[in-house]
C-alpha cells in the first residue's frame, strides 16, 4: 500500500495542507477504498477535528488510515457496505441508538431496549453515544457476525440460577473463542466478581468482562493473554503488581529501572489503582509486535 504521507501529499493538489472532500475521495480510491458520496461526507465530519473547517488536515488524514486499516481486518468491503446499507441511514458517519435498534431489528437480531443498551455498550469504546464505523468494525469481526453476551451467558448458566460459576465462565468464553487458562479463570473471577464477593459472576459482571476482552482482541488477544500470564502476572491474580512488572521487564531485555518502571506502570494503570488489570495491558501493548508493556 502507498505511504499515507506520499498519498496525502499528492492528492493535496493546491499544497494548502488540508484535503477537500473531493481531494479525500482521490485519496482513498489510491489506497484502495472506494466509499460512496454519502459515506465521505460522514468521514468528513467525524475526523475534521476542530477548529472543524471541512477540510480533513495530516493528522486527520494519519487517523482515518489507522482507521481503514482496522477495518481491513474485519473485512473492509462487507464492513462498510453493512454499515451504510443497513445501519447508517442519515449518512452521518456514525450509527446512533435508534439507527443500530432499527438495523438489528431488519437483520432479525433481538432488538429489544435492553439489548440495544448492550450494544451500544460493546460498540460505542469512546462512549459518545454514537458508534463510529471503527467502533463498529471493531466489534463485528471478519464473519460479520456478532455474538450477543446475553444469549451465551444465558446458554452457560446451565443450572440458571443467574449467575456463572468458573466452569461455565470457562465454557462460556470458549464459545467466544477465548480459550484462557484455569490461572486466568481465577484472575478472572477476582477482578469482575464485585461485591458482595459471591465466587460467580452475575449477567452485568460478564457483560463487563466480555466488553474487555473485545478490547484485548484488538490488542491480538492470544499473545496478550500468553505474555501477561506467563510473563508478568506470576501470582495468577488477575493484576500485575508493580513488582511483577519490574521482573517481568527484566526478563524480556527491557530496561526495568525504578524511574522506567515508574512511568510504565503510570501509562499503563488507567484508573490509577496501583495494579495493571489484563485491559490496561491490553490497551498498553496495543496493535504492535512488541511486548513491552
Amino acid at each position: 500500500m502507498p505511504h499515507p504521507e506520499e498519498v496525502f501529499k499528492k492528492h493535496d493538489v493546491n499544497n494548502d495542507g488540508k484535503m477537500s472532500a473531493k481531494e479525500l475521495e482521490e485519496a482513498l480510491k489510491e489506497l484502495e477504498v472506494t466509499v460512496s458520496p454519502t459515506l465521505i461526507k460522514g468521514m468528513m465530519t467525524q475526523y475534521d477535528k476542530e477548529p472543524h473547517n471541512g477540510f480533513i488536515g495530516w493528522d486527520e488524514f494519519q487517523n482515518m488510515v489507522v482507521d481503514m486499516n482496522a477495518i481491513q481486518k474485519a473485512g473492509l468491503e462487507e464492513t462498510i457496505d453493512l454499515f451504510t446499507r443497513v445501519y447508517d441511514k442519515d449518512g452521518s458517519g456514525f450509527i446512533s441508538r435508534e439507527e443500530l435498534k432499527e438495523g438489528m431489528g431488519k437483520l432479525g437480531i433481538c432488538n429489544d431496549e435492553a439489548t440495544v443498551d448492550m450494544m451500544i455498550m460493546l460498540f460505542d469504546a469512546n462512549g459518545d453515544g454514537k458508534i463510529s464505523i471503527r467502533e463498529f468494525a471493531g466489534v463485528i469481526g471478519q464473519d460479520g457476525n456478532m455474538a450477543l453476551p446475553q444469549e451465551v451467558f444465558q446458554k452457560h448458566d446451565v443450572n440458571k440460577d443467574g449467575k456463572m460459576s468458573s466452569k461455565e465462565l470457562k465454557a462460556a468464553l470458549k464459545e467466544l473463542e477465548l480459550d484462557v487458562t484455569p490461572t486466568l479463570i481465577e484472575g478472572i473471577m477476582a477482578q469482575y466478581d464485585k461485591a458482595p464477593h459471591n465466587g460467580s459472576l452475575e449477567l452485568d459482571e460478564f457483560q463487563n468482562l466480555v466488553l474487555d476482552m473485545h478490547a484485548i482482541t484488538k490488542a491480538k488477544l492470544e499473545k496478550t493473554l500468553d505474555v501477561f500470564t506467563k510473563t508478568y502476572d506470576k501470582d495468577g491474580s488477575g493484576f500485575i503488581s508493580r513488582d511483577e512488572l519490574k521482573e517481568g521487564m527484566g526478563k524480556l531485555g527491557i530496561e526495568n529501572s525504578d524511574a522506567t518502571v515508574d512511568v510504565i506502570a503510570q501509562v499503563a494503570d488507567v484508573n490509577g489503582d496501583g495494579k495493571i488489570s489484563v485491559k490496561e495491558f491490553a490497551a498498553a501493548v496495543g496493535y504492535g509486535e512488541s511486548t513491552a508493556v
